[in-house]
């Protein structure tokens, strides 16, 4: 077994990371009660029938990002709720949401004992999941499916055989399908304190205003502080190498996001092949947005937690922010904290003549969950987390604790709360301990209706009508503007694609800060697909055209 043997890729991992500044097989479900064999009756009255046996209280150790902080006394409430249900005691390691697959690295390298169950921020196209199932750090589910029945009813079977390696289920997909394209998030108080008069339900901006608020924001002193201490623009540095561009710059340009199909009805990642020219329209867009200074210069160290609390501290106002626009009314929030008065308002995408109509996905997302081979009792890792996806569980993760957090759920999905229970869930909402879950076919009804209530309540508190409905009919838009392609998850990139995106990367700035031509760019993109990503295209058509 390999289990223990350190692979020469996690020791030189763990020594870069070092070197960084500080920045079972088996089990299953308790067998039925059978008659004494020394009975002289074949069957025993059912008085007579011995109760199953209650299953000993076991515990279930977590190793989990989350973007707020569960080791509080709320979030320790809603772990200890978790772990009542299912029979266990649930212990917890949170590593920062920024850096986690750093820590999951030092943690596989270390040689410690694993926990239970281990949160994946990637999937099967991820290097570290292909090492970690070849040095059998976690187990195959297959054994163990029977036990999570609400998990199965939770995800497509597509999305479940995408995860699996040789025919086996190493890790549970959540449930989420393909990433919806991004935008950005303004502060609307400060758009009515420099004059802008926009409705708060305008979703579509040109590029020119789309600018000239960046602008505004960067020069007008949005804040009226008399410092000159905003910027218009930030985003997060995401992991992958275009995500360094702002994808609603993409759109206005008419170029495409990673995996479309071309004319030919074949997939191709259009970025870097069939909209290449209208891809360098972006890239040169948002360098303008650098040399008027309306980027916050500091964008590209900034993971998603630092531009959080650069829009909190009215350092910016405007965030780029990737996936539903419903997350707005947490980022109200945290406003709230320091600024009383802030709304905000959604641009999910520019205008412009050569903009595209559709909203492209940014590919597909693959997080999830695997059981480790260090667990003593896989088969009650397995039921701990199918609870996620019972009626149960999903009411836990977006409504809260029964008697705690609400009174009853209305036959029109409206949840009822007492006053106190309205102040206990607005911190449910502000720390939301539960960023992993499932989404079930009833529960997004639920969290719909309850969701728009509660935003509604922001809204009103600053006379703002009907916010909630404005947040969804603009999520709705988004929805049904984004290709579902159904690819299934691309494999995972050898060695020198993964080097060569991290050039591609440090390319992209380089352009955007004025440190590089567009020839370079040109340069760069002809390397990076004659070293291999032209044949990596290829592989995942094969993968597509299968899957149809």
């Amino acid at each position: 077994m390999k289990r223990k043997r350190l692979s020469m890729s996690f020791a030189l991992a763990l020594a870069l990371l070092l070197a960084l500044p500080a920045c079972q097989a088996g089990g299953g479900s308790t067998p039925a009660p059978t008659s004494n064999p020394g009975s002289a009756s074949t069957s025993s009255p059912a008085s007579q029938v011995a109760a199953p046996e209650e299953k000993p209280v076991v515990d279930v150790s977590i190793f989990a990002t989350n973007v707020m902080d569960i080791e509080t006394a709320f979030g320790r409430e809603i772990l200890d709720y978790w772990g009542e249900q299912a029979g266990v005691s649930i212990k917890i390691e949170q590593p920062p949401s920024d850096g986690y697959q750093q820590k999951l690295q030092l943690l596989l390298a270390s040689g410690d004992a694993l926990p239970d169950l281990i949160r994946m921020t990637e999937g099967p196209s991820s290097t570290i999941y292909q090492q970690m199932v070849e040095e059998e750090y976690i187990i195959p589910m297959d054994d163990y499916l029977h036990l999570m029945p609400d998990v199965l009813n939770c995800i497509p079977e597509r999305t479940i055989d995408a995860f699996r390696i040789d025919g086996k289920l190493y890790e549970i997909p959540l449930n989420q399908g393909e990433n919806f394209g991004g935008g950005t998030y303004f502060r609307y108080d400060w758009l009515q304190s420099l004059g802008y008069d926009f409705p708060i339900d305008k979703t579509q901006f040109s590029i020119e205003e789309f600018l000239q608020i960046c602008r505004d924001f960067t020069t007008k002193d949005p804040d009226g502080n008399g410092a000159a201490d905003t910027y218009g623009f930030v985003m997060p540095n995401t992991a992958g190498w275009m995500g360094v561009i702002p994808d609603i710059l993409l759109n206005a340009t008419g170029s495409g996001r990673y995996w479309q199909e071309d004319a030919n009805g074949n997939l191709t990642d259009s970025i870097l092949t069939t909209d290449w020219d209208k891809t360098k329209e972006a890239v040169k867009l948002y360098k303008s947005m650098f040399e008027e200074g309306l980027v916050d210069p500091e964008v590209f160290l900034l993971g998603g937690e630092q531009v959080r609390d650069k829009l909190y501290r009215g350092v910016v106002g405007g965030v780029h922010h990737f996936g539903s626009v419903g997350s707005g009314a947490g980022f109200i929030r945290g406003i709230r904290q320091t600024a009383p008065e802030a709304i905000l308002i959604w641009c999910n995408k520019l205008t412009g003549p050569n903009a595209t109509e559709t909203r492209y996905s940014t590919g597909l997302k693959s997080s999830g969950w695997v059981i480790s081979s260090d667990s003593k009792h896989p088969d009650r890792v397995a039921e701990t987390l199918n609870y996620i996806c019972t009626d149960e569980g999903l009411n836990l993760a977006y409504l809260g604790i029964p008697g705690v957090h609400y009174e009853s759920i209305g036959s029109d999905l409206v949840v009822t709360r007492t006053e106190e229970q309205q102040k206990v869930f607005d911190e449910f909402q502000r720390s939301r301990p539960w960023q992993w879950g499932f989404r079930g076919e009833a529960t997004p009804a639920v969290d719909r209706a309850n969701q728009i209530k509660d935003n509604n309540g922001l809204g009103e508190a600053v006379g703002v009508e009907n916010y909630g409905e404005v947040l969804y009919d603009a999520y709705d838009l988004q929805i049904s503007a984004t290709i579902d392609l159904e690819a299934g998850f691309a494999p995972a990139k050898n060695d020198a694609l993964i080097n060569l995106a991290e050039e591609w990367k440090t390319a992209l700035q380089k352009f955007l800060i004025g440190d590089a031509d567009e020839a370079a760019l040109d340069a760069m993109r002809e390397k990076y697909m004659n070293g291999g990503y032209s044949d990596y295209i290829d592989q995942v058509n094969s993968i597509y055209q299968g899957r149809k």
